[in-house]
């Protein structure tokens, strides 16, 4: 027969796998940002040079 008590849950604890994923996850938005904020980057520093009249190729 099944007690009525009710038994502890481990949901709520962090697990180590839950904390390796929590870091993967963190790190999955870091480098999301890095590669958009270099991206615009490259698109926006020649416009800015080419706005400015600065010429790169001789």
């Amino acid at each position: 027969m099944a007690s009525s008590s009710p038994e502890p849950s481990n949901q709520n604890l962090p697990t180590r796998a839950r904390r390796i994923g929590n870091i993967i996850a963190k790190l999955g938005v870091a480098g999301f940002m890095f590669f958009l904020i270099k991206g615009l980057l490259w698109l926006a520093v020649p416009a800015l040079l080419l706005s400015a009249g600065i010429q790169c190729s001789p």
